[in-house]
C-alpha cells in the first residue's frame, strides 16, 4: 500500500470525513471542520483509496515545520491497520522536523501516557459526587439555546484563564468560533442552570458519532461551591445514557479533574504521546530561550 501526504488544499475532504466516520465511536478531532478550527495548518497521510489514514497538524516557525497537537484536540486517531501506521509514522518522520502529537496509546511503544475518562455502561457514584448532588438538588438544569450558548461562553472566559494556562485571549477565541461553526451543523448540546433568569453555569459539548463529548463548562465560583458543575455534569451523562451514547469527560490527567471525573463514575482510558526531534540546533535553542523567557 502506497502512502502519501496531502496537504489541506488537496484533499477530497468528503472521503476523508467519511474514513474519519466509518466506525462507531471514532473522535471528531480529526475530522476537517474540526481541525479548520482548532489547527494553524494540518495535513493527512493517506492512500490513493481513503481507506486508511491519520490527520497531522503542524506549525511553521522560521520556515522549519513541526508536527503538533493543537488546543481542544486531545489526540489524533489513526484509521488502519498497525502494519500501515509504521509506514506512516516512517513518512511523517522524513515530512517534518520533529515534534510533539498525542495518538492512541497502542500506536506507540512508549511508556509516556495521559488519562482521560469516560463512561460507557453503568457507573457508579463516588461519594463525593454523591454529597455534592445532594447540595445541588435545588438547581435547575435546562438546555441552553444558541444565545444562551453564547453566555455560557462568556462565563467560561471570564472564569478559567486565570485557572487554566492554556486558555488566554486567542485560544477562547478559536473555542467560540470553533462552537458557533459545530452549532451551525447541530453538533452542539448545550446545558444551563439559571438564578432569576440569569445563567450562572452552563457546559458545552458535542454530540457526534455515538458520543457525548464534553468539550468546557464553567460556573461562578459561589455557584461552584454549591454543587453547579457536578449537577450539570451528572445532568449530561444522564443525557448520553437516555440517548445511548458514550459518555466523554473530555478528560484530564490533572489530578483534581480526574477525581472529579472519576467520582461521576467515569473510567480511565490511556493514550500516548509520540515524539520526534530533528529540528536544526538554532531552532531548538530558539525554542529553549523562548520557553525561559515565557516562565519568567
Amino acid at each position: 500500500m502506497l502512502l502519501k501526504i496531502i496537504e489541506r488544499e488537496h484533499i477530497d475532504i468528503s472521503k476523508w470525513n467519511d474514513l474519519v466516520t466509518s466506525k462507531m465511536g471514532q473522535s471528531i478531532f480529526s475530522h476537517s471542520y474540526y481541525l479548520d478550527e482548532v489547527a494553524e495548518n494540518w495535513c493527512i497521510v493517506t492512500d490513493n483509496d481513503y481507506s486508511c489514514g491519520i490527520a497531522v497538524p503542524f506549525t511553521i516557525r522560521l520556515g522549519v515545520k513541526c508536527f503538533t497537537t493543537p488546543i481542544f484536540v486531545r489526540y489524533l486517531e489513526w484509521f488502519g491497520s498497525q502494519e500501515n501506521w509504521n509506514s506512516a509514522s516512517i513518512l511523517i518522520e522524513k515530512y517534518f522536523s520533529g515534534g510533539v502529537i498525542q495518538v492512541p496509546l497502542n500506536l506507540i511503544n512508549q511508556q509516556q501516557f495521559r488519562l482521560f475518562q469516560i463512561i460507557d455502561g453503568d457507573r457508579r457514584l463516588g461519594s463525593q459526587a454523591t454529597r455534592m448532588l445532594a447540595k445541588a438538588k435545588h438547581f435547575k438544569i435546562e438546555t441552553a439555546d444558541s444565545s444562551e450558548t453564547l453566555s455560557i461562553l462568556e462565563i467560561i472566559k471570564s472564569e478559567l484563564p486565570a485557572k487554566i494556562a492554556t486558555l488566554n485571549t486567542k485560544s477562547v477565541a478559536t473555542l467560540k468560533s470553533l462552537v458557533l461553526n459545530l452549532a451551525q451543523k447541530n453538533l452542539i448540546k448545550s446545558f444551563a442552570i439559571k438564578i432569576e433568569n440569569e445563567i450562572i453555569a452552563g457546559l458545552i459539548l458535542i454530540e457526534f458519532n455515538g458520543m457525548l463529548l464534553y468539550l468546557k463548562g464553567a460556573s461562578f465560583s459561589d455557584y461552584k461551591k454549591k454543587g453547579a458543575m457536578y449537577a450539570l455534569m451528572n445532568h449530561a451523562i444522564e443525557y448520553a445514557q437516555q440517548k445511548n451514547l458514550k459518555f466523554d469527560f473530555g478528560g484530564s490527567s490533572a489530578e483534581g479533574v480526574r477525581r472529579f471525573n472519576l467520582n461521576l463514575g467515569g473510567s480511565d482510558v490511556e493514550y500516548g504521546i509520540y515524539h520526534s526531534e530533528k529540528a536544526p540546533f538554532w531552532f531548538k535553542e530558539l525554542k529553549r530561550i523562548k520557553n525561559l523567557w515565557i516562565k519568567k
